[in-house]
């Protein structure tokens, strides 16, 4: 049975008990389980962080949804009111009614 015997760490020295081969070998099971987590983790960051889209792939983007004009809009008291006249505003939809403004989170 392995965990009863003692190995020969070479010729010549003391047996090496193998309770303290298995401890060696957790050892280093655990911290190539570590370091297989954190090259995961950098992994993960790295794909997160992508680059900025540029100003014509904004637009690509924002292109498939209709411009529906702010003139058309009026506040009704049941809803929170929309300042028309704020900077990239651009409702997209009537009822409900739905707004994108571009670059608010960038």
């Amino acid at each position: 049975f392995f965990l009863s015997m003692s190995l020969e760490a070479s010729e010549g020295s003391a047996a090496v008990p193998a309770w303290l081969l298995n401890r060696q070998h957790a050892k280093a099971i655990g911290e190539a389980s570590r370091k297989k987590a954190a090259e995961a983790a950098a992994e993960r960051e790295s794909t997160r962080r992508k680059a900025p889209a540029s100003k014509l792939e904004k637009e690509a983007t924002l292109s498939q949804y209709p411009s529906i004009p702010l003139s058309e809009y009026a506040s009704d008291g049941d809803h929170l009111a929309i300042n028309a006249e704020f900077p990239g505003l651009r409702a997209i939809h009537r009822d409900p009614w739905i707004f994108l403004v571009s670059d608010l989170l960038s």
